[in-house]
């Protein structure tokens, strides 16, 4: 597969990991060479250390898994300090996740730009559904601006964003991406869902969780479409990729990038498998 320029970052191929789904990188390391991956993501990152939602944490379902991890991270100056060492060695340009509050971005954005193997920052626009609607849509979609222009006023990167698929309208939170100095968004995060026993008690230690997997493909396809259609800004499909024609549906969507994300956890060599077979 040939190298291509995504979001200003030039990728050796057009398939990354999502965030969150091959932890720092090394961890993954056993499993598949990670330089064969055309970048890598990192686990989202916050401003001071998180221990994640209460367990349990994950619910498979028919065709995907509902999972809640609450961003579990150890801060990214624990990232700086010793996870960036196992990446130091890598070819690939590596995109550093992160969120917080625009004050949290900005000191985040001005290390991790200091770090040599870090091409692009991606900043993390997700919130829980019961903060999005005490919020509301203005407020979000303010928020997000601010995020966004945060990471851009304090680095010297290229600044994506994750989108979040149910908070309001994504293509108009691409456009506010795109307007506050964005160079691509990632289309989509999970979607919000639950998983209720007989009871009526979450099967999840939250009462929500996110929807991954092949059930929010074509869902995920529509919005990478639409995005690419309306927003002048580089698009990276995500949502449910396991075999190769996942990847040419989003590319033939409009999609520049791919990034797989729950068959990393099902199969960890399905990113080189997918590059063999395309």
């Amino acid at each position: 597969m040939d190298k291509c320029v995504v979001g200003g970052v030039e990728l050796q191929n057009p398939l990354l990991n999502a965030a969150g789904t091959m932890g720092f990188g090394p961890s993954y390391a056993d499993y598949i060479d990670l330089n064969l991956l055309g970048g890598l993501t990192t686990r989202t990152m916050t401003c001071r250390p998180r221990g994640g939602a209460p367990r349990p944490r994950l619910w498979e379902t028919r065709a995907g898994a509902l999972n809640r991890v609450g961003l579990q991270n150890p801060g990214y100056e624990k990232f700086v300090s010793t996870f960036y060492k196992g990446l130091a060695g890598l070819r690939v340009p590596v995109i550093a996740s992160i969120t917080g509050t625009e004050e949290e971005i900005g000191l985040m954005t001005r290390a991790l730009c200091a770090l040599e193997r870090v091409k692009a920052i991606e900043v993390n626009l997700y919130c829980e559904p019961e903060e999005y609607y005490d919020m509301g849509r203005e407020a979000y979609l303010e928020r997000c601006r601010r995020q966004v222009a945060a990471a851009v006023a304090a680095g010297d990167r290229p600044v994506w964003a994750k989108l979040l698929p149910m908070a309001g309208d994504v293509v108009e939170t691409a456009a506010v991406v795109r307007a506050a100095g964005g160079r691509c968004v990632v289309c989509a995060n999970s979607y919000w869902a639950m998983a209720l026993d007989s009871a009526g008690k979450s099967r999840l230690g939250s009462p929500t969780g996110g929807l991954t997997g092949p059930a929010i493909k074509p869902i995920s396809l529509f919005l990478v479409q639409q995005v690419s259609q309306r927003v002048d800004i580089d698009v990276v499909g995500c949502g449910g990729v396991v075999t190769a024609d996942d990847v040419r549906e989003y590319l033939a969507a409009g999609a520049k990038a791919v990034a797989v994300g729950t068959a990393n956890f099902t199969e960890p060599e399905t990113i080189r498998q997918l590059i063999e077979s395309l």
